[in-house]
């Protein structure tokens, strides 16, 4: 193994070493060997401050994990000797698809260690072959509704301390709040921790940000469920919304014909909603992020309104520090701080941006200002109420229904379901 590790620095290739939260004293032989004749070792903050301090390799961070800075990042040391370090195993939901896709296996040496699924599944006597893993980071939580009615055991990797609780509350909101949940947190390290509980009244406070979720699904009976269905909740209570008068010329329902007047009276009522929710007032500033900047048009068309700005989910990638979103930033130094913020379609976020803009957008907000999540669909709401039950205020659900007539009677045209959470922040 020596003997490789040699020839691929030689061929400028790149040695990847897998690493546990035990660090340098879990490492082999073989990797402990590539990190010390490597002259640089690339790898997140996290990663590198596991490396004891008398190794002499250039020590790098990545600049950020497109697939284009990663491969110029690489190709700007391999003359170097160059060691990429990754957590656990890097095949395993980890950096090495990402490698192999862009620099081709031959270039590549892998030394894994354990993976975080192969331990979890370990501590807690589950036959790997038979649990299913989703990456919480890499969108994975949307497979959710198809993956439960044939899932016994779930393993899923968190994208921070919030993701349990997001969990909790998406298999509870699916109708799987009796599902048993396991927080394993820096497993292998000596202070590895564990949190256990119910999905449904879930509130355990995790401290670690390296953790997995491992659930022990229980839900409907397997044969009251087809393939991909799932369980509405039951419905919340519903709001009432009255069209603020500045408004109500801006959102008339068309009247093409009965049925599109019909859809678009209840586009137009949702539209409405979230407009009364964020609470418009003369000379405010509006954000509407993540949305398809209606509301944030309709908002500015109005002659007392302060400014808004639309900024896209794409466009919320975290800073290099990790906390602050760039397209909050970019908001704030073109308009300002807002006194409302209206987040739409958290689900379709990043779980981990999700969390680092409502912290954002809550910190950014004015004292009185309005912060309002708005949802349409069971993931959404899911993700709604991970935060409601975190940090209180108000949350509603209302049903569109329409009036339609034809040659049998009048009859009820279903329409949008919508999921408000509304937070104000005190004053003083």
């Amino acid at each position: 193994m020596m003997r490789r590790i040699a020839e691929t620095f030689a061929a400028r290739g790149v040695v990847v070493v897998g690493i546990g939260a035990d660090g340098w004293a879990g490492l082999g032989e073989p990797a402990r060997h590539a990190l010390r004749e490597c002259g640089t070792v690339i790898a997140s903050p996290r990663q590198l401050a596991h490396l004891p301090v008398w190794l002499g390799a250039r020590r790098v961070e990545w600049r950020s994990l497109r697939r284009a800075d990663i491969t110029a990042l690489i190709d700007e040391h391999a003359d170097t000797a160059v060691v990429v370090l990754a957590s656990g195993d890097p095949l395993v939901h980890g950096i090495g698809r990402t490698l192999v896709d862009e620099l081709g296996a031959n270039r590549l040496l892998f030394l894994p260690t354990l993976s975080s699924v192969t331990l979890a599944c370990a501590r807690l006597g589950w036959p790997v072959e038979d649990t299913t893993v989703l990456n919480a980071a890499g969108g994975g939580l949307r497979r959710l509704p198809s993956l439960l009615p044939d899932a016994t055991h779930l393993i899923v990797l968190s994208a921070g301390r919030d993701t349990p609780a997001a969990l909790a509350a998406r298999l509870t909101a699916l109708g799987y709040g009796a599902s048993a949940l396991s927080v394993l947190g820096d497993l292998g390290a000596p202070n590895e921790r564990r949190w256990d509980g119910v999905a449904a009244s879930w509130n355990a406070k995790i401290t670690a940000a390296l953790n997995l979720v491992a659930v022990t699904v229980h839900g409907p009976p397997r044969a009251a469920v087809s393939p991909g269905a799932v369980t509405h909740p039951p419905p919340m209570a519903p709001v009432v919304v009255t069209p603020p008068a500045a408004y109500s010329g801006a959102v008339t329902p068309r009247r093409d014909s009965m049925a599109g007047g019909a859809a678009a009276a209840m586009s137009e009522t949702v539209l409405v909603s979230q407009l009364t929710a964020v609470g418009p007032a003369p000379g405010h500033i509006l954000w509407e992020i993540g949305g398809d900047a209606r509301c944030a048009g309709i908002w500015a068309a109005h002659p007392e309104a302060g400014p808004s700005i639309t900024v896209r989910w794409s466009d919320c990638a975290l800073d290099r520090s990790g906390r602050s979103p760039v397209g909050l930033t970019q908001a704030l130094g073109r308009v300002g701080s807002p006194d409302a913020v209206l987040l739409a379609d958290p689900a379709r976020a990043d779980p981990t941006v999700w969390a680092r803009t409502v912290d954002k957008c809550w910190e950014l907000l004015r004292p009185g200002g309005r912060l309002v999540g708005v949802g349409h669909n069971l993931e959404d709401s899911a993700v709604l109420l991970s935060r409601y039950r975190t940090m209180g205020g108000t949350m509603t659900r209302f049903d569109c229904a329409a009036a339609t007539l034809d040659s049998a009677g009048t009859h009820w045209q279903p329409g949008e379901s919508v999921t408000l959470w509304r937070l104000a922040k005190p004053t003083g």
